[in-house]
């Protein structure tokens, strides 16, 4: 039973496997610092025992999956040094755990969701420089 996938900084490319959420029982999975590209698959979400998601530094574009708010039990979520864009999804508010949150270098767009400042275990990094955001 996978519990801990780590593969960062290597030379991995192409794009995520779209069944990367059939690995349910995976608490962290670390793929930064790669030549990832594509979007991030929606089936990301499906990985309920998360705890944390590092794919930061990759060349992933498109935006961050809808399905985001489904991992409620992560606590850190690095995606910077990207070329993610539109919007920050407004169901990251469902991620109560999270800690450190880590947006910065990409293209998103759009206005700060409020709801982001409600998960009040938000403390420790929130990173949203260098982006395209207003308001």
């Amino acid at each position: 039973m996978l519990r801990y996938l780590t593969m960062n900084s290597n030379y991995i490319s192409g794009n995520i496997p779209l069944d990367i959420g059939n690995l349910v029982n995976l608490m962290e999975l670390h793929l930064g610092l790669n030549l990832l590209a594509g979007s991030i698959p929606a089936s990301i979400g499906m990985l309920k025992n998360l705890h944390g998601l590092d794919l930061h530094n990759n060349k992933l574009s498109g935006e961050i999956m809808s399905t985001i708010g489904n991992l409620t039990q992560v606590a850190f979520l690095f995606l910077s040094f990207n070329e993610l864009c539109r919007n920050i999804p407004a169901n990251l508010k469902k991620c109560q755990n999270l800690n450190e949150l880590n947006l910065e270098y990409n293209k998103l767009t759009g206005g700060i969701p409020k709801d982001i400042f409600t998960i009040s275990t938000l403390s420790i990094n929130l990173g949203l420089r260098h982006n395209l955001l207003t308001g």
